[in-house]
């Protein structure tokens, strides 16, 4: 997935729920009643990070999320 419009830096964390059921149960042990109903139904995390190039550059910011059942692989699985 593209996030074209969201500002990030290397070190950022980003905080995901999942709709489906394992995201849901996972939230049910994981979060704060509290979160729970403010909507912020959290099953995983991920942090940006960018790649440094040889040139001295960096490049995009990458998102690595924790979980393994996302369809698209992130850049450490490939």
């Amino acid at each position: 997935m593209k996030y074209t419009s969201w500002a990030c830096d290397s070190g950022d964390i980003a905080a995901f729920c999942g709709a489906d059921f394992i995201g849901r149960s996972i939230a049910l042990r994981t979060c704060s009643i509290g979160q729970l109903l403010r909507g912020q139904w959290f099953s995983h995390v991920g942090i940006v990070a960018r790649q440094h190039l040889d040139n001295g550059s960096t490049g995009p910011p990458l998102l690595f999320e924790s979980t393994t059942l996302c369809h698209s692989p992130c850049a450490i699985r490939g």
